[in-house]
């Protein structure tokens, strides 16, 4: 489920001392963005929590 007019991001990182999350974000060539734990999760959750997750093989 996706509602129309939306993209995706992809998570690179958290800033601890800010309490931000750091995406990769190709909507207009944003490039890096920073948005608040709290705005990011609610944006998260009100997105039916949809995520994918790449994970090498093997170990290499």
């Amino acid at each position: 489920m996706y509602p129309a007019n939306e993209h995706c991001m992809v998570f690179v990182g958290y800033d601890e001392a800010d309490d931000v999350y750091i995406f990769a974000d190709p909507y207009g060539s944003n490039g890096v963005v920073r948005y608040g734990v709290d705005e990011s999760v609610l944006a998260y959750n009100s997105l039916n929590i949809q995520a994918v997750a790449i994970v090498k093989r093997g170990g290499k």
